[in-house]
């Protein structure tokens, strides 16, 4: 009780920083109140993020061992950072609707695949 005291002082004293005090404890709040199912679609959102990256680094090293100039690693290179990226977002705001997001991250996957499948071919 007395912190939330100190809270409503903060918040009469400085807004702003009790804000963020406020938006801090309730990040912290929120871990142990997320549902397991919650906890699963990050997990699934986490892993299927994993198989991408791991898939595209994948092409970039065969690319790189093949020798061929037909195949871009930088922009190769730059998916992956995206693909981290878009994990990264996710994690730091605890949104996990992000529709353009999975797109992006459903059209690399079927690129890089495709780039894969090209690749078991040379």
């Amino acid at each position: 009780m007395e912190q939330a005291d100190q809270l409503k002082d903060l918040a009469k004293r400085n807004p702003e920083e009790a804000s963020r005090v406020s938006a801090i404890v309730n990040a912290f709040m929120d871990v142990d109140n997320t549902s397991a199912s919650d906890l699963d679609k990050r997990i699934k959102i986490y892993d299927k993020i994993k198989v991408l990256v791991s898939l595209i680094d994948s092409n970039i090293s065969r690319v790189k061992r093949s020798g061929t100039t037909n195949f871009d690693w930088l922009e190769y290179s730059r998916d992956s950072g995206f693909a981290f990226n878009i994990k990264a977002k996710m994690s730091a705001t605890g949104i996990y609707s992000y529709k353009q997001d999975y797109e992006t991250l459903n059209e690399l996957y079927k690129k890089h695949l495709n780039i894969q499948r090209l690749l078991d071919n040379v």
